[in-house]
């Protein structure tokens, strides 16, 4: 049982941080923890109680007015101590969350209807229709000012401007993008097969998770903000964030305009589609271990046994499903040991694992 946190804010605000009272409900019934005892918090991550002063972490919470997710281990006199875990999980306390974003709400769409090197990943996908996935976006390489311009990653939008991509693909050194392209099926614009309006748009501004880690590839999840919203078309729109695996199929659709040849580096100016199955977590664990890689609980893998994948070019791309008339985005391509393995699946940044970040960076750059 824990604590009566609502006590805990009363007691700080209108007395004093020593003057706690003794009728505390703690985390522990048996016995209480003293300084130096791991213990749980109330996420289930491990930590070690210690003073509530020194722990920033449970600081920062009560600051943000969040002191309900601190859990208190026992009382030494009038001083708590509480579980400060060992590694927080990512919170942004800087300004906390008055009203949550409309334009996160509605990304829910509550209120619709070779081998041994990591590479950044369609091998062996289909043509895409024209407009068939208006979520699907390029990333721009280059110089504002140069005619080469050099689409290495791909993006998903999930407002009228804002995009998710992965991490790795906006953390290059001397390689940032500058603008996303978006409504067009096939980057080349003289393409007469694809006669969609094409719409330009540079970036303002680039949140990369705060826990993302380039040699693991962990937390490999970033958020990019327009300058301007597009203007919605037919080939325009945004696609939903899948908010539980519980909702998720089997069999999931990737996009992008990567590599189709992993043997003479031919890259695809049509979007390819292709499927994936979702690949057993802990085999999949097991696998990269072998590698000596370690996959997060925030990581799912995808396989075929077609040889359908993604590859270089695909990485920030969508991983996602359809239900009910609606795409929900559900991955991130990430990265995988070569394109098209028969042996390693790809892996995958789970979105919904990032649903608390993704609203607070969204909040923040309304």
């Amino acid at each position: 049982m824990f604590c009566d946190t609502n006590l805990i804010i009363l007691v700080l605000i209108f007395i004093n941080i020593f003057t706690l009272s003794e009728s505390f409900i703690y985390a522990y019934d048996d016995e209480d923890l003293i300084e130096g005892e791991k213990c749980l918090t109330k996420n289930n991550e491990p930590g070690q109680c210690i003073e509530f002063l020194k722990c920033n972490f449970a600081n920062k919470l009560y600051r943000a007015k969040r002191s309900s997710e601190i859990t208190v281990c026992s009382l030494v006199g009038r001083i708590p101590f509480v579980c400060c875990p060992t590694y927080p999980k990512i919170s942004n306390f800087s300004k906390p969350i008055k009203k949550s974003s409309f334009k996160f709400q509605k990304a829910l769409c509550k209120n619709t209807k070779p081998i041994d090197r990591i590479e950044n990943h369609v091998i062996n996908g289909d043509k895409a229709k024209v407009a068939e996935f208006p979520f699907q976006v390029a990333l721009g390489y280059g110089w504002r000012r140069s005619k080469k311009l050099e689409f290495n990653c791909g993006g998903s939008l999930i407002a009228d401007d804002i995009v998710l991509t992965a991490a790795h693909c906006v953390n290059k050194k001397g390689a940032q993008p500058f603008m996303v392209r978006m409504g067009r099926t096939c980057l080349n614009l003289d393409d007469k097969h694809d006669r969609s309006t094409v719409q330009d748009i540079e970036i303002e501004k680039i949140r990369i998770h705060p826990k993302y880690s380039s040699k693991s590839k962990q937390n490999d999840i970033a958020i990019i903000k327009l300058v301007k919203p597009f203007i919605p078309s037919e080939s325009i729109a945004t696609i939903c964030l899948s908010t539980s695996d519980a909702d998720a199929p089997e069999d999931f659709t990737i996009t992008g305009f990567g590599l189709t040849s992993i043997d003479f580096n031919e890259r695809s100016d049509w979007l390819l589609r292709g499927t994936l199955s979702e690949y057993p977590f802990e085999k999949c664990k097991r696998k990269f271990e072998n590698k000596g890689v370690r996959i997060a609980d925030s990581q799912f893998c995808g396989f075929s046994d077609n040889g359908v994948d993604t590859c270089q070019g695909d990485s920030g791309g969508p991983v996602f499903y359809e239900r009910k008339s609606e795409f929900y985005l559900h991955g991130i391509t990430s990265y995988g040991f070569g394109c098209g393995s028969s042996y390693y699946p790809a892996v995958y940044t789970k979105v919904n694992s990032f649903l608390n970040w993704i609203e607070v960076e969204m909040t923040a750059l309304e």
